[in-house]
């Protein structure tokens, strides 16, 4: 018995000498990489450019987003396969119909098959919004998201109002509230 254990603890002693003397090394590398701020609400947000879903024109939130006339800017991160991101989507449409100039709404796809996906999930449903790209899932994690759906409204000036992450129906009442 004792020789069919030596090798499977000999094994198991160098796993753990491998993941140890890789944790470390990590851990070291990390104190050298600078820290990203994630933004919260009051901070104002930085700019980012991503093509436009639809027609792949390129879009500045600073230059053709913000300072528009609308009063109240919603950033939505979603994937057009997930189920609740499709009931965000809903409302944040919804919102931007009965709103109208007082909430731009800016859906980001963060799917990884982009504009073809995008342009038909738009024409599936015909949503009041506009859509980016964001395949490589580069500006959600500025907010401190790393799953969708999640939100972020915005003021004219590019200020936090509000970031929710995750659809949860009972928080809509709050984001109706803001918007109002």
């Amino acid at each position: 018995l004792a020789l069919y254990l030596l090798p499977v603890l000999a094994l198991a002693l160098c796993t753990v000498a491998a993941t140890t003397a890789v944790q470390a090394e990590e851990m070291s590398g990390s104190e050298t990489k600078e820290e990203t701020k994630i933004l919260e609400v009051g901070d104002r947000v930085p700019d980012f450019s991503l093509p436009d879903g639809l027609n792949g024109e390129s879009v500045s939130l600073v230059e053709d987003i913000l300072g528009k006339d609308s009063k109240l800017i919603a950033l939505t991160f979603m994937n057009t396969t997930c189920s609740a991101c499709q009931a965000e989507v809903s409302l944040m449409s919804r919102l931007a119909e009965k709103h109208g100039k007082k909430l731009d709404v800016y859906l980001i796809a963060v799917d990884m098959r982009g504009q073809k996906l995008v342009k038909a999930y738009d024409e599936t449903y015909h949503y009041n919004v506009r859509y980016l790209l964001d395949p490589e899932f580069t500006v959600p994690p500025t907010y401190g998201f790393n799953y969708t759906p999640a939100i972020v409204l915005l003021d004219k000036h590019g200020k936090i109002l509000y970031k929710q992450g995750g659809y949860n129906p009972r928080e809509a009442d709050k984001l109706i509230a803001a918007v109002e």
